[in-house]
């Protein structure tokens, strides 16, 4: 019997997709501007409060990089630029493989008695439990905001839309408040893409609110 040891034949590669890089997700409201605004007659000035949620998703998975609900002081005559207060940022540190994108959701309310920002925050508490379209869209065609994040054909992708939760508008959640308007965006931040500033508009039914929040989604 021979001593002699056969070689081993060199180990495949494992298929699948590229593990991508872990960098640090981040979203920051940084800004609102308010063109118009206002709180009923008798009522003072508004109480602008913008209810934000982001997921990292790709073609895998979807994580949840997190929700805050930021309040906005309105000093002054209009146009104001009110500065977001600290604490205003959300992040996740992650993998990000190809096609790795950023999806945020936001609901502008104007706050009274607080139950209505209340129940949008809960609500963001996984926002891949929303459905939304962009309002210029041709044909409402409903999507999960992971399927929305996923099938972009663009990046960035942002605008106002309608949101879905539980088969209802979420701004039917929205009692002793006032819903202003939502608005949803997909940033890419695959790669060495540093990610994107984006300008959600906000405008109620009757045009007395007329109100832009100034996101920052980075990837470092």
């Amino acid at each position: 019997m021979s001593g002699r040891v056969a070689k081993r034949k060199p180990r495949a590669p494992a298929s699948g997709p590229a593990p991508g890089t872990r960098r640090t997700v981040t979203v920051s409201l940084t800004t609102l501007e308010l063109a118009r605004g206002h709180d009923g007659l008798f009522r003072g000035r508004p109480e602008p409060v913008i209810v934000i949620g982001a997921l990292l998703v790709d073609e895998l998975e979807s994580r949840v990089i997190g929700r805050a609900a930021v309040p906005f002081a309105v000093e002054g005559a209009y146009p104001v630029v009110s500065p977001a207060p600290a604490g205003a940022s959300i992040r996740l540190r992650a993998r990000i493989r190809d096609r790795g994108r950023v999806v945020v959701v936001a609901a502008a309310i104007e706050r009274d008695a607080g139950d209505g920002v209340a129940a949008v925050y809960a609500a963001l508490a996984d926002p891949g439990a929303l459905s939304a379209w962009f309002i210029d869209a041709q044909v409402p065609e409903p999507r999960g905001l992971v399927e929305l994040g996923t099938a972009a054909s663009a990046s960035p992708t942002a605008g106002p839309a309608r949101l879905i939760f539980g088969g209802c508008h979420l701004a039917d959640l929205v009692r002793g408040d006032d819903w202003v308007g939502a608005g949803v965006a997909v940033v890419d931040v695959a790669g060495s893409s540093p990610g994107e500033r984006l300008r959600l508009r906000f405008v109620d039914a009757d045009g007395r609110n007329d109100w832009t929040a100034v996101v920052d989604v980075r990837a470092s």
